[in-house]
């Protein structure tokens, strides 16, 4: 992030706010600002209540910038923060009304084209087997039926940003591709976390720290991995791009991972009664149970990355991918055990809205989304 330096500076309050490539500064200040759509400006305590918003703001936060005066702001400026948080709110509102926003209402349309277009393509191998395959062919891991059937979540998002955005709001949408910054301990959990976790649970079943290499060797289990990036991340598109934000609008964070794990769980339900792919060889429950927990967990990283969907594809991507062992059920019950520790360590955010992100379309180009009041 680059600064603005202002005369009068006054540590405490800093307004932060960005619109695209235009930048609004009020007048008084002498400011020195470098090529960027991020940048901050400190305004004295004194006269920041007759200034004039800055037209077209679409985001503003509150910054402590001096440790040492945090006790006198709070008594001084409390209810002004309060003011101000709310004035920020309305404008943000506002800015992204422009852009169109999916009315909570679409979670429903979401529900069911996500539900129907997998269970109609699955139901129809499971109750006409005979006919399904001397149509389509036998269906696998690999068959384009197969991949339709998976992308389901993700093809119901981009209809609704389509039918509600147009191809502006798709665009916008997908920026939220690019939102990588999160906490570290994220990217930790994700890159070093999940792998131990199946290697651990792995080595509880005598197994191995790593999944037998194929046959075919190390480029097919390489070409594997890459295939699996298009398989079930892409439910992301879906489940984190649409129905989290949707849902969050009315409920914590930790009650809408629940209701979308449990929802995430029972769409997988007909692969249960199907043949020639993984799922027939598993237990239900265990899985029901880890997708809630899985779903629970992603929560937090999708809140702290502001609505990152690049997060959630390669959270889901290292739970698929083929290089990691086979270590159920073990797998699911350290997830639980972990789940709830970073529930605990969390409770204050994924117990309450404020911070949450609520929208799905951008109400800019590289801005930040739509955040509960």
């Amino acid at each position: 992030m680059y600064n603005i330096t202002a005369s009068r500076m006054t540590s405490g309050l800093v307004l932060k706010y960005r619109n695209g490539l235009r930048f609004f500064i009020w007048r008084g200040y002498a400011t020195v600002l470098s090529v960027s759509s991020w940048f901050s400006l400190t305004a004295p305590l004194d006269s920041i209540e007759t200034l004039p918003a800055p037209p077209c703001l679409s985001d503003i936060f509150l910054v402590d910038l001096d440790q040492r005066r945090r006790g006198r702001l709070k008594r001084c400026c409390g209810e002004f923060r309060k003011q101000l948080l709310l004035e920020a709110s309305f404008m943000s509102s506002t800015a992204m009304r422009t852009q169109t926003s999916l009315p909570s209402y679409a979670l429903l349309f979401f529900a069911l084209l996500t539900f129907g277009i997998t269970w109609c393509v699955i139901g129809g191998y499971i109750y006409f087997p005979e006919q399904a395959t001397a149509t389509f062919g036998e269906i696998s891991g690999g068959h384009p039926l197969y991949f339709l059937a998976t992308w389901a979540p993700g093809i119901a998002g981009f209809l609704l940003v389509l039918a509600f955005g147009g191809v502006r709001g798709l665009r916008a949408f997908l920026s939220r591709l690019l939102y990588w910054r999160c906490a570290p301990v994220w990217w930790a959990f994700i890159l070093i976390g999940i792998p131990a976790v199946f290697m651990i649970g792995s080595l509880i079943k005598s197994g191995p720290l790593l999944a037998p290499i194929l046959p075919e060797g190390v480029d097919a289990m390489v070409a594997l991995m890459v295939m699996m990036l298009f398989l079930g991340p892409m439910e992301e598109f879906g489940w984190r791009g649409v129905a989290q934000p949707l849902l969050q609008r009315h409920i914590a964070p930790f009650w809408a991972g629940a209701i979308i794990g449990a929802a995430w769980g029972f769409w997988h339900l007909p692969a249960f009664y199907l043949a020639g792919v993984v799922y027939e060889n598993w237990s239900f429950l265990p899985f029901f149970i880890g997708n809630v927990t899985l779903a629970i967990l992603v929560t937090p990283i999708f809140n702290a990355s502001r609505g990152s969907l690049l997060l959630p594809m390669l959270f889901h991507w290292q739970l698929i991918n083929p290089f990691w062992p086979d270590a159920q059920p073990y797998d699911t019950w350290i997830l639980v055990v972990v789940a709830v520790v970073v529930v605990w360590l969390t409770r204050k955010t994924m117990f309450s809205r404020n911070g949450t992100v609520t929208e799905v379309i951008l109400p800019a180009r590289d801005a930040a989304p739509q955040l509960a009041e």
